[in-house]
């Protein structure tokens, strides 16, 4: 099932009665990484009934290319591998020869500007090694657009923005090359590489100011009932829907009854018939390639069904208003974990580990932070990594303690490492007379009250007091309160009021510190104990 949704939208004509050469798909080249332990795809285009050879790692896989000149191989699952050797794609006339080919692990490392910037664009510890070999990553420039793409659109240069890396292929981080990769992905990759010896592949593809609905293909609209309204909107600009074809067909008898009264109009000199009616198009407010399900469509889909091992993800800013973020986000994982599963393999086999947005400003909403931590409960195989004690930044220099906050996430639940991946979660609340006692998972034991100071480890205050601590006894009024740490515990109270219900924590666009941390240096996220006691009352599982 959920190989026809690659297939039913790869949509590749070829140009009648020309030929062809053998060709893999955008998303190979040299230098890339395939994904270890799965049947890796190698795909691509040939003349329509073209036999096409593939050999990798003592490997051969045949193939013929459909009417279309479609084909695809799926090589037997291999091992992680740090030695760079040769794919062949071999037609009935010619070859394509791919070199460096390392396997590993792939992740997708996407969003928006966050996760565009670059290591150039982020503090780096004194003497970092920042030559890693072993470390590929394809940056992905191309334009959104309104159906599924097979091919990549390189986006026009910027003279002013010099690119030390090759654009919509894959690099190696060596030198220059290395700085110029997405910071964020670059360190979650590194800390990985570090831990394991496995080679890391990114497929970095961020666009800034998206928003999650232009990520989420067409048809993951259906995917969560409050959506559905949008689904029926978008399957409303696609011909190939039934809602498209009514949508069509209606529109086409409006172009042709205004035809009428606007030749009517010329002949007798009448007022023009303004205005001329049109085609259903998405809305696209923000040029020719933005809007929903652009990003996806023009951006992800050549990738599919590229294997891979997980995405990771740093978005939310441009959400900072959107109330439907939960079913969006979960529409848009649950998509794609579909086009990108392997054979055999349970979608949810993809880990989606992604950030809690750090303090960046006074249009930055607490409602999509407290969105961003319940979506942990409500999708499966999820991390977050909690950015609030991080520099205070929309583009914030420290993206290393992002990066490796992030993997501490995929080494303990995808390498089963035994480290310690969060900072304190929230568990369950009770009210004990005058106060609200808050416990929390993943303490390391304990809690403590600390600061961190750019890419110094947390400094632990004993003598500070939390001051972004509030309480509230109906739900709608709240007030500051005292917050104390007993062990594993937040015990929670404010002078005054006698029966408190709930607590929230850092419930503010920009949270001054200090902040409270697991006793392993890992900070707690924004939380709302009312939101949270919803989100599990309706089936929320504890990550």
């Amino acid at each position: 099932m959920r190989t026809r949704w690659w297939v039913g939208c790869w949509l590749l004509v070829l140009p009648a009665g020309r030929a062809v050469a053998v060709a893999p798909a955008d998303a190979l080249g040299d230098h890339m990484v395939l994904q270890r332990g799965k049947r890796a795809p190698i795909w691509g285009v040939a003349k329509p009934g073209e036999s096409v050879t593939v050999t990798f790692a003592g490997q051969t896989g045949k193939a013929t290319a459909d009417s279309r000149g479609r084909w695809l191989v799926r090589l037997d699952p291999l091992a992680a591998s740090t030695q760079p050797r040769t794919l062949t794609i071999r037609g009935a006339s010619d070859a394509v020869t791919l070199k460096d080919v390392l396997v590993g692990d792939v992740w997708i490392a996407g969003g928006q500007s966050n996760m565009g910037r670059n290591v150039t664009a982020s503090w780096v510890p004194d003497g970092f090694e920042m030559a890693h070999p072993h470390i590929r990553f394809l940056h992905v420039v191309s334009p959104g657009a309104r159906y599924p793409r097979t091919k990549l659109a390189p986006s026009k240069p910027n003279p002013r923005r010099p690119v030390r890396s090759k654009l919509n292929a894959w690099n190696v981080c060596v030198g220059d090359v290395g700085r110029a990769c997405a910071a964020v992905g670059f360190f979650f990759a590194q800390r990985v590489y570090e831990a394991t010896g496995i080679p890391q592949g990114l497929l970095w593809n961020a666009w800034a100011g998206s928003t999650a609905k232009e990520w989420i293909p067409r048809f993951g609209w259906r995917l969560r009932p409050p959506l559905a309204k949008t689904a029926d909107e978008v399957d409303s600009w696609y011909p190939s829907t039934p809602l498209g074809r009514k949508a069509y067909a209606e529109a086409i008898e409006r172009i042709a009854s205004w035809r009428v009264r606007a030749e009517q109009a010329v002949r007798k000199g009448h007022p023009f018939p303004y205005p001329q009616p049109t085609l259903p198009e998405p809305p696209n407010p923000r040029g020719s390639n933005r809007g929903t399900t652009f990003l996806y469509n023009g951006r992800v889909h050549p990738f599919v069904p590229y294997a891979i091992k997980g995405i990771v993800w740093y978005q939310g800013e441009s959400d900072y208003a959107n109330r439907e973020y939960i079913p969006q986000i979960e529409a848009m994982v649950e998509a794609w974990r579909m086009l990108f599963a392997s054979p055999g393999e349970k979608p949810t086999d993809l880990g989606f580990y992604f950030v809690q947005m750090q303090r960046c400003g006074s249009y930055m909403s607490p409602e999509i932070r407290d969105q961003q931590y319940r979506s942990l409960f409500t999708i499966p195989h999820a991390g977050m990594a909690v950015l609030l004690d991080l520099d205070v930044s929309l583009h914030p220099r420290n993206k290393y303690d992002a990066g490796r906050r992030l993997a501490l996430w995929a080494l303990a639940r995808d390498y089963g490492k035994n480290v310690v991946f969060s900072g304190p979660i929230y568990r369950r609340h009770y009210t004990e007379g005058d106060r609200v006692v808050v416990e929390f998972d993943h303490t390391g034991g304990g809690l403590f009250v600390g600061r961190k100071e750019k890419l110094a480890p947390v400094e632990k205050l004993p003598r500070a007091r939390l001051t972004n601590v509030e309480i509230t006894a109906d739900g709608r009024k709240w007030v500051p309160a005292e917050a104390t740490i007993k062990g594993e515990k937040l015990l929670v109270r404010a002078s005054g009021l006698d029966r408190p219900r709930h607590v929230r924590y850092c419930w503010k666009s920009v949270a001054d510190g200090p902040f409270f941390y697991s006793r392993t240096a890992l900070p707690a996220g924004q939380f709302n104990t009312m939101t949270m006691q919803s989100t599990l009352k309706k089936g929320g599982k504890q990550p």
